[in-house]
């Protein structure tokens, strides 16, 4: 391999890697939100359970 050949095969190596790390931390990002979001809406879920009888009631 010519020096220069072996530069460029570097260089497209180099973005490759980075372009799946960059790709890999997005996929665990969207993960890690959705398991945080379906956490969330339980804790809301519950809550609101314990609220909605009180909301529907007149004041006496």
């Amino acid at each position: 391999m010519a020096g220069e050949e072996l530069m460029s095969m570097t260089l497209v190596g180099g973005a490759l890697g980075a372009g799946c790390a960059a790709f890999a931390i997005v996929m665990v990002r969207g993960l890690v939100r959705r398991g945080a979001d379906r956490r969330r809406m339980t804790e809301w879920e519950r809550a609101w359970a314990l609220t909605a009888p009180e909301w529907g009631r007149r004041p006496v």
